[in-house]
């Protein structure tokens, strides 16, 4: 073995002796430093998330048309609560301080646009994933600072995959840039008006909610409970379609493959029908009407799907049938998955020998206003009046399709009609989702819905007799 030289000794020696009386409280306030600038990272990344869920939650309220129920101080900002039993937390947004005990972090809000859909926004501006806004009612996003580079990332799918934001949480030397922010900056809460619970975005934007009253002489009071047709708010158990031998546990399960022609719409049936029912939350029921001696879609009924593309020509004809334009997968109103489709009409002609309309009935059997529901024009349809088919001219300058609900009180007498125009001319086509009032049918146990317009091919009625629904809004 080689031996230590006299000078590797002393020089061992040494440094040994230095060791033993060296300060080393420099040395530990550091590492408690950066222990401390973790801590802090690690908490406003915990605290950007909550805040946007909580955002997002806020928006769900208004969507669903809920009232809030009450709003509770915290030491930290507000509790509110809604009154399908949710609540949403607001933090009081207190920035932070600079240096080692801030985070100099990116302020994920929201803003209306100008057809009144919220959408997400970062720093003020449009969030922007490969150059698309994200709306706020279809995704939370998730925020998480890069270990390696600092920088603020962003995720829309979940946490697969994460894109920069260009907001560095530290700079090279351990400091921090401009203020951070502990919640979401700039949002405020004014409960002082009796009717309305007011939220001010950062960027000016007012949300307001109304509040839920109780007692008399104050008008009539209800809850409004929503149908969205998402996975997320199934509300009923799960039940069998004999004839396809499939177990309906969510919405999806409803949803035909293929859109014409498919085990779930078409099959050879004539005693047990496609169906679904919204129990324990709007307790609103569909049952396909019995036409032509069966129980399947050719004779009307509403179907469950998430169909959606923005190629109106390639998906035009009738064996789309269930798709709307719109991005796959966020067809739905303001962004989400599903929807329902209806097909069905009666328009008096010999030709058309449909018995019965398709209808939306409260299973419980205990009548209720249907406050609204959004419709749109499905691309089948939209193809048609824009250019025509083999059955149909296109739609002309005179030309209209609308539709008509009609109401039945509890003991099948009429309560009224609503109507609304899909199409009115070519320059007046509905190609977006569009609120339906529906309240002046008044207190009803079913909904019958008819398509009718002004194309006649000699046959009748000679346009697509379908339309797209979501968020159908009951009050209780």
């Amino acid at each position: 073995m080689k031996r230590l030289s006299f000078i590797s000794i002393l020089v061992l020696f040494l440094l040994m002796s230095v060791g033993c009386v060296y300060n080393d409280a420099s040395l530990w306030k550091e590492i408690e430093d950066i222990k401390n600038r973790l801590d802090q990272l690690e908490k406003s990344v915990k605290n950007s998330n909550a805040d946007i869920q909580n955002l997002q939650q806020i928006i769900n309220a208004l969507n669903k048309n809920l009232y809030v129920t009450d709003v509770e101080t915290t030491e930290n900002g507000y509790i509110i609560h809604f009154s399908d039993g949710s609540s949403a937390t607001i933090s009081n947004g207190k920035d932070g301080q600079n240096g080692k005990d801030g985070v100099n972090a990116p302020v994920i809000s929201i803003a209306k646009d100008e057809n009144g859909q919220y959408w997400w926004t970062i720093d003020g501006e449009w969030l922007l994933i490969d150059g698309e806004k994200v709306p706020a009612s279809s995704v939370a996003p998730l925020v998480r600072i890069n270990s390696d580079t600092k920088e603020w990332e962003i995720s829309v799918d979940g946490g697969l995959t994460w894109n920069g934001t260009g907001v560095i949480a530290e700079g090279k030397d351990g400091q921090n840039g401009q203020d951070g922010q502990d919640g979401q900056a700039g949002m405020e809460i004014d409960n002082t008006n009796p009717d309305y619970l007011i939220i001010r975005l950062p960027d000016g934007t007012e949300i307001k909610i109304p509040k839920y009253k109780e007692g008399e002489g104050e008008g009539e009071q209800y809850t409004l409970k929503v149908l969205t047709f998402e996975d997320t708010d199934v509300a009923f158990s799960s039940y069998t379609l004999d004839y396809a031998s499939t177990t309906v546990t969510c919405w999806s399960d409803l949803i035909d493959n293929p859109q014409y022609g498919g085990p779930l719409l078409y099959a050879d049936y004539s005693s047990a029908e496609y169906t679904w029912y919204d129990e324990n939350n709007t307790y609103l029921q569909h049952l396909f009407p019995f036409n032509y001696g069966a129980y399947c879609y050719w004779g009307g009924g509403h179907a469950i799907s998430n169909y959606a593309s923005e190629d109106i020509e390639a998906t035009g004809s009738f064996e789309s049938q269930l798709t709307v334009f719109g991005k796959e997968g966020k067809g739905g109103h303001n962004g989400s998955a599903n929807f329902a489709v209806h097909f069905g009409y009666m328009d008096g002609s010999q030709f058309n020998m449909t018995e019965f309309l398709p209808s939306l009935v409260f299973g419980d059997g205990i009548p209720r206003v249907i406050d609204h529901m959004y419709v749109m024009n499905i691309n089948y349809a939209l193809n048609c009046y824009l250019n025509g088919n083999g059955l149909t001219a296109n739609i002309g300058p005179d030309d209209w399709v609308k539709l008509i609900a009609t109401g039945f009180d509890a003991d099948g007498k009429e309560t009224g009609s609503v109507e609304i125009f899909m199409c009115n001319g070519p320059d007046n086509i509905i190609r977006e989702w569009t609120k339906w009032d529906l309240s002046p049918l008044g207190e009803v146990l079913m909904v019958e819905f008819n398509v009718t317009g002004s194309s006649d091919n000699g046959y009748g009625f000679s346009q697509p007799a379908y339309f797209a629904y979501d968020d159908v809004t009951v009050r209780f």
